[in-house]
């Protein structure tokens, strides 16, 4: 493996342009759904 120095993760970078949201559901299974389901999207 022929590699020249660190790689740089820029995927938390990345993911944060998308400014997903904090889970505020509580123990509201409907409510955990849907905000899985958009961080779904972004990924």
């Amino acid at each position: 493996m022929d590699v020249d120095g660190p790689v740089e993760y820029r995927g938390h970078d990345e993911f944060c342009k998308y400014n997903s949201s904090q889970f505020q559901g509580g123990f509201a299974p409907n409510a955990s759904n849907d905000w899985l389901q958009g961080l779904e999207k972004i990924f």
